[in-house]
């Protein structure tokens, strides 16, 4: 259920995705090769577009999807976003995703369950470093806007000892990292 826009930004049931879509392709190939990913987070749901890209891909092995906004931005309002969001299994919250009771609700939502984690809520240089702490191996952390709002050099020593490239080299504008 995609199609491009006029403003050539992807959309899933019909709500915005704010990702290129050669890189929604490599997206859906992670997490087809990788069946037993269970919980996706998304740090900043914008249009909700992502959201269920992402439930729409993980919804059918019984996979659930969290995503964390300070407001609520979807098409066509909340209301008939969160009629999608519960058919697919998706959790919305709304709140600021740097306040320690978001990554708890972040750390118990994946605590038993293989995980990515996908920050796309406007400040990768701290979500990405706060969110690498609660990552099991073999989880991901994928960050939009790579190379655009921040950069390899804005990565912390500790996260690149926790954290190696994973298919990176198929990503434009999004970092794209596993827990080793």
């Amino acid at each position: 259920m995609i199609y491009l826009s006029p403003d050539t930004r992807p959309r899933f049931f019909g709500y915005i995705a704010e990702q290129y879509q050669c890189e929604i392709e490599v997206l859906r190939k992670i997490l087809e090769e990788n069946t037993d990913i269970m919980r996706i987070v998304e740090l900043g749901t914008g249009h909700g577009g992502m959201s269920l890209f992402f439930a729409s891909l993980i919804n059918g092995r019984g996979g659930k999807v969290l995503t964390i906004d300070i407001v609520r931005i979807m098409d066509g309002g909340y209301d008939s976003w969160n009629v999608l969001a519960e058919k697919y299994n998706i959790t919305f919250l709304q709140m600021d995703v740097f306040l320690p009771e978001t990554v708890k609700e972040v750390s118990n939502f994946i605590k038993d369950y293989r995980a990515l984690i996908f920050c796309d809520d406007g400040n990768k240089k701290c979500e990405v470093p706060l969110y690498v702490e609660i990552l099991k191996k073999g989880d991901f952390l994928l960050a939009h806007d790579y190379n655009a709002e921040f950069s390899h050099e804005d990565l912390t020593q500790r996260t690149l000892s926790i954290l190696e490239p994973y298919r990176q080299e198929e990503f434009i504008r999004i970092l794209s990292m596993r827990r080793k």
